[in-house]
């Protein structure tokens, strides 16, 4: 679930999460995959974007990203995701 928006200006902005589920152990450089578009667990992966995980690796409550908006998936991002809305995240990778 989306906990907070932060409009930094100039078209970015950071997100944080309130995951579901405690956030799997990750390191620092590592990323994950959000989607907006609904998951179903019998059906593929929505269309979804790598970002950089900018929480601490020691918060297991929360997710953070920041991202600037320069196309059509981060477009889709600034108009639709609002506190209490949910997204799809799947991590770690790299």
């Amino acid at each position: 679930m989306v906990r907070d928006v932060t409009d930094h200006g100039e078209h970015v902005y950071t997100v944080e999460l309130e995951p579901s589920m405690p956030v799997p152990r990750f390191t620092p450089g590592q990323f994950l995959h959000l989607a907006l578009d609904p998951y179903e667990p019998d059906g593929f992966w929505p269309d979804s974007r790598a970002f950089s995980i900018a929480s601490s690796p020691q918060e297991r409550n929360r997710l953070t990203i920041t991202y600037a908006v320069k196309g059509v998936f981060t477009t889709r991002m600034e108009r639709e995701l609002a506190i209490g809305g949910n997204v799809w995240v799947k991590l770690p990778y790299g």
